[in-house]
């Protein structure tokens, strides 16, 4: 078993927004169709046109104006980015 904290720059999108470098930068890794979140309140807000024929553009600015919209956590460690919390997936990245 391992415990990981958050030291330092803990970001809570919900409140402050979600930085359009940071978000372009874990895009490039992971691709808009892993880091949207579907499933959401939010997204099953949206209109039927921000729903239909998503683009990179469209997702990234869809994400930047709804960033609870973003799959949580996203995580860089060494230059690497990592979404999601499952302990195999911690343990490897940091054992």
């Amino acid at each position: 078993e391992i415990g990981v904290r958050l030291v330092g720059s803990e970001m809570c999108i919900r409140d402050s927004g979600i930085d359009a470098d940071f978000l372009a930068n874990a895009e490039a890794s992971l691709g808009y169709e892993v880091m949207l979140n579907k499933r959401g309140t939010t997204y099953r807000q949206l209109g039927d046109s921000d729903k239909t024929d998503i683009t990179r553009e469209k997702a990234l600015a869809l994400l930047l104006e709804h960033p609870a919209m973003v799959k949580r956590p996203i995580l860089n460690h060494n230059g690497t980015f990592h979404i999601g919390f499952k302990p195999a997936q911690y343990e490897e990245i940091f054992c």
